[in-house]
């Protein structure tokens, strides 16, 4: 497989500065507005951008569609402008001047990569820029949250850290990373390897993160994490007060988890720096629904600067769990999309947060629907719709502790005909398994407008389906 590689010079019309570079990888840096330039014969680029000192984010334009995605992982764009006849795009940046002021390329952003999107064939000729890489299933959650994977009975091993030897495979891929994720159903600073695996992905230089529960936020582990650089730390927490956090996460640490993100903050402070985020999420269901406001007004508390939300994922049994006096039923707790408390609950969240100036993010359809409007957070103009478009068969592989290779976390099989493991790095090469005869299918699917079945339990399947 050839992979292709691209000039950034190529595609910068007016408003660039010099290109730079670190050694490691070169960028451009913006002025206050510049124009991007695309070659007629490719159908889409995702552009990977940074602000000096500040997060990234990720965009996905294509030709036909324009603006389809973006992975917003630090708002500085004011606005993002799509001239499709002219095969360019025009960007206009909040002032980011840091550092030295007569240093003219420390103002706007910097374009760091172009990956070309006409990869929408089945082999693929890019490698993927995202890796989802689960490196412990260890949890001390115990017992299980009541909604995790691992309440339903024998359906997670527990193992404790990912094999140096699939570590070692993947470390010469890691160089094409932009986003690295060390997230499983298990907690990460669980893992012995945790510390070692993000010195191998260099995560000074690449966008490393994990989600976390935060109990085991110790003062070692946070300076840890500091200095070394993590881009961001999502705390899955559930709840906005002590009594439903201790119903559906079977811990009476509250106040403990709420003072480990306080010092993880406080400690960002004295260090000047603006790394890992703090990001803190929940999962909605019919028992949490009306502290979504709450939950917001906690992010503050804490110092978290985003919060993330989503619906229970869609499953294909049943399960019930009893926690002291708390009677959980899964599909019982699921909340509709048309069910009015979501609405109201998610719009009331989504003005504390705007009023607070904490970022406000939902990974279901429904939720994206209620979000998406003139007042906005960090909203971007486009004069084209932004329906999602998996992306993932093209851009993302997700690693498992068994060395699996699969694009997508959500990839659930119907029945044992539905293969959703691409390949397993114990017994292939990653790029034999990221172009291999099942990778190739699912891709051949979406090329044909056929919407996997194995995508079932998509956050996005509603709107997603052909």
């Amino acid at each position: 497989m050839v992979t292709v590689k691209y000039n950034i010079r190529d595609f910068l019309g007016k408003g660039w500065h010099d290109i730079d570079s670190d050694g490691f990888r070169k960028w451009a840096w913006s002025g206050k507005e510049a124009v991007l330039n695309f070659p007629a014969n490719h159908k889409g680029f995702s552009l990977y951008l940074s602000g000096e000192e500040k997060e990234k984010e990720a965009f996905f334009y294509d030709m036909e569609r324009g603006l389809i995605d973006r992975c917003i992982l630090g708002p500085f764009l004011k606005k993002f402008d799509i001239l499709p006849m002219t095969n360019s795009v025009k960007i206009e940046v909040f002032d980011l001047s840091i550092g030295r002021k007569k240093d003219i390329r420390k103002i706007g952003i910097a374009l760091q990569d172009v990956t070309s999107l006409n990869a929408y064939r089945e082999v693929c000729n890019v490698l993927p820029f995202i890796f989802g890489i689960e490196i412990t299933t260890l949890c001390n959650m115990n017992p299980p949250c009541v909604m995790c994977d691992k309440s339903i009975p024998d359906l997670v091993a527990q193992n404790p850290s990912m094999p140096d030897h699939i570590v070692d495979k993947l470390k010469p891929f890691f160089r094409c990373a932009h986003v690295v994720s060390l997230t499983g159903v298990g907690e990460p600073l669980l893992c012995k390897n945790l510390f070692k695996i993000m010195d191998c992905v260099n995560s000074k230089k690449i966008f490393t993160m994990f989600n976390s529960n935060g109990l085991l936020l110790t003062k070692e582990n946070r300076e840890k994490l500091v200095s070394r650089r993590l881009g961001a730390i999502d705390f899955s927490i559930d709840a906005a007060s002590a009594e439903t956090y201790g119903k559906i996460r079977n811990k009476r640490k509250f106040s403990m988890l709420k003072n480990n993100i306080k010092e993880l903050s406080a400690l960002k402070k004295r260090n000047n720096t603006n790394y890992p985020k703090i990001i803190i999420n929940m999962v909605l269901m019919k028992e949490n629904i009306n502290e979504l406001p709450l939950f917001i007004e906690l992010a503050d508390e804490v110092g978290a600067q985003a919060v993330h939300i989503k619906l229970l994922k869609r499953i294909d049994k049943n399960f019930t769990i009893k926690n002291k006096g708390f009677y959980f039923d899964y599909k019982k707790q699921m909340i509709d999309s048309d069910d009015p408390k979501l609405k109201d609950n998610v719009l009331l969240a989504k003005e504390r947060a705007i009023g607070l100036g904490i970022e406000f993010k939902g990974a279901d359809s429904a939720i994206q629907r209620l979000l998406e409007s003139d007042n906005n957070l960090h909203a971007i103009d486009s004069p084209y719709g932004t329906e999602p478009v998996c992306k993932k068969p093209w851009t993302e592989a997700l690693i498992g502790l068994d060395g699996s290779v699969k694009f997508c976390c959500h990839l659930q099989p119907k029945d044992k005909k539905h293969n959703i493991v691409l390949g397993n790095l114990h017994e292939q090469g990653f790029e034999d398994i990221w172009n291999g005869a099942i990778a190739k299918r699912f891709r051949n699917k979406f090329i044909n407008k056929v919407f996997p079945l194995e995508c079932w339990s998509c956050p996005y399947y509603d709107i997603n389906k052909y």
